[in-house]
């Protein structure tokens, strides 16, 4: 068995993230949100031109982690976006990082941080940064472990649902 590498996916493959996508983002949420909010949430946020359009984005990129032919997980970084109402200098948004649930506690997450730490560096970029909903206490836990601290907060709107994002940041 191979070993698992992180790749940068090429853009013609938005139908593939947008299906793992999918299935992260509903396995994540679907049991603390109404089925009316995911299924609009999916239907203007996740949908394929959406995903070939941030595909075709020169300051957004993608990566999957892969182990063979098995993708497992992926992750999403912007260059040169600020959080809204805050400003922070030379920083990497690190928009999505989801890890498939059977290939959880596997330490991808990290090897997906660790990737988007390196873009972050190669691209001269001091601090990172990135929203995670308040009640996601596995997600929180997991980036404090890793040196991330709160700054700050946002609404995040999911169908009707408006919930709370902490922001996190982490000097690179």
């Amino acid at each position: 068995m191979k070993t698992m590498v992180i790749e940068q996916v090429k853009t013609d493959a938005y139908k593939t993230v947008r299906q793992l996508a999918l299935e992260t983002f509903i396995e994540s949420f679907a049991t603390y949100n109404t089925k009316e909010d995911m299924d609009c949430y999916v239907a203007e946020k996740l949908t394929e031109p959406q995903f070939k359009t941030e595909l075709l984005n020169p300051n957004s990129t993608f990566y999957f982690a892969k182990k063979d032919t098995d993708i497992l997980g992926y992750l999403k970084v912007n260059k040169d976006k600020q959080p809204e109402n805050y400003h922070l200098n030379n920083t990497l948004e690190i928009q999505r990082i989801y890890v498939r649930q059977q290939f959880q506690n596997q330490h991808i997450g990290v090897m997906l941080l660790n990737k988007a730490k390196e873009v972050a560096l190669k691209n001269g970029a001091s601090s990172m940064w990135l929203g995670v909903w308040e009640h996601n206490i596995k997600a929180i836990t997991f980036y404090k472990k890793h040196g991330f601290s709160i700054f700050g907060e946002r609404t995040f709107v999911l169908g009707t649902a408006h919930q709370n994002d902490f922001l996190m940041k982490l000097e690179v």
